[in-house]
């Protein structure tokens, strides 16, 4: 839950270190945040981020929206994969919105 070091737009790829249990990688987490940023003169009421688990990894911990709270949440139970997404009630003029949310590799 805590990032190791900045984010970044950079491919990162699962290290394919071996686990006690034989699994190649298995168990290795990445933390993705996704942000709005509303360069336009009026604001933008409300903004939903949509985006998904991405294959052979599992959400490991739920979406959030900062620096304001999301309005409305879809994701799929921690462990399992599927699409995420939140909402924010508005994106003013000049501003910015972030969506986070962590997947942790299972090995397949």
């Amino acid at each position: 839950g805590v990032a190791e070091g900045s984010f970044t737009t950079a491919t990162l790829p699962i290290q394919r270190n071996y686990n006690p249990d034989g699994s190649a990688g298995a168990g290795q987490c990445v933390l993705y945040r996704v942000t709005v940023r509303n360069e336009g003169a009026e604001g933008i009421d409300i903004f939903t981020f949509r985006d998904a688990t991405p294959a052979g990894t599992v959400l490991r911990f739920a979406p959030t929206c900062s620096p304001v709270a999301c309005g409305s949440v879809v994701s799929p139970v921690i462990g399992t994969s599927g699409t995420v997404s939140g909402q924010v009630p508005s994106v003013p003029a000049g501003a910015s919105r972030e969506f986070t949310f962590g997947v942790q590799y299972d090995g397949r």
